[in-house]
């Protein structure tokens, strides 16, 4: 890991390379053009995904909490009907992210 060179791209930096054919591994012109369900699927059909995240996995976890305690201000980019569906759970849906989030990284530390 020490001699990986990370590099961070924006956006439009990615949508430029995109357009030169710098991506030759990635069909973009199909992938555009796949409905949400095709999409799902081929993540799912993907043998380098996690099948620990299934919908089953998720509906089996049980979320961890904890009492109030200092938060650190970030600022996050989340897809926008993720942020949707935490909004319409009402009030402290920003803690409910957290304790889910929470949740996940407990999980993980036990594997």
């Amino acid at each position: 890991m020490k001699n990986e060179k990370i590099i961070q791209y924006t956006f439009d930096e990615l949508d430029q390379k995109k357009e030169r054919g710098e991506f030759p591994a990635t069909d973009w012109k199909r992938l555009e053009t796949m409905s949400d369900e095709e999409l799902e699927k081929s993540i799912q059909d993907d043998p380098d995904s996690n099948p620990s995240m299934s919908p089953e996995h998720w509906a089996a976890g049980r979320l961890v909490t904890r009492k109030k305690v200092n938060k650190v201000p970030i600022s996050i980019r989340i897809d926008p009907e993720v942020l949707s569906w935490y909004k319409a759970k009402g009030h402290g849906y920003q803690t409910l992210m957290v304790d889910v989030l929470r949740t996940y990284a407990n999980a993980h530390d036990k594997t």
